[in-house]
């Protein structure tokens, strides 16, 4: 893969791919963890250095830990933004270490910056596909059902206002209480 003249940074793409997505479709915790060991593994399979493994498990915390709830689709390019800075100061940090010249501390910084942003948009497109595959509904298909311009939710608001206005009051409350024990606020909010 690598006489093909691409960079070895390029396994960045996948590692952060599925951490990122398992952030998503399951939870933070699960994701570090399989993120980690995704990270170990592609790192004794291609015989790489600590710093390649530095590098990776830096990416995977600043994407997993900035991924606490999706509620846009932009979200997702800023956290792939903050795992490509992380990616990038650490491939420079560890270039600058081992006394790598300027020009190519700064060429592979750019190239993994580079495989971690393109993650972002990759996951964007694909994430409405990963919700059915997983079978879950992510805080932005949450607020997708929530919508006050869905069918049945005019014709509950225009037929039966009182019943309107008692789920919408109904639906506070439970996100209330959700967000007071820890539990999906949003989740509790749409299912009310």
């Amino acid at each position: 893969m690598f006489g093909l003249g691409l960079s070895v940074y390029t396994v960045t793409l996948p590692v952060l791919m599925a951490a990122i997505l398992l952030a998503i479709a399951y939870d933070q915790r699960f994701a570090m963890a399989l993120g980690a060991c995704l990270s170990f593994f592609v790192i004794f399979q291609l015989r790489g250095e600590f710093s390649m493994l530095l590098v990776l498990l830096m990416g995977v915390t600043a994407a997993v830990f900035n991924l606490r709830d999706v509620r846009t689709r932009g979200k997702l390019i800023l956290v792939a933004a903050a795992a490509a800075g992380a990616v990038f100061l650490t491939v420079w940090g560890t270039s600058l270490a081992t006394d790598t010249p300027a020009k190519f501390a700064l060429r592979g910084s750019l190239w993994a910056a580079a495989f971690s942003l393109l993650v972002g948009f990759l996951v964007w497109g694909i994430l409405p596909l990963v919700e059915k595959i997983f079978g879950v509904a992510t805080s932005i298909t949450l607020l997708e059902w929530s919508d006050a311009s869905k069918p049945l939710l005019k014709r509950t608001g225009h037929g039966g206002p009182g019943t309107y206005n008692h789920s919408l009051q109904l639906a506070t409350i439970c996100e209330a209480a959700a967000d007071a024990i820890g539990a999906r606020a949003l989740l509790a909010r749409v299912g009310a």
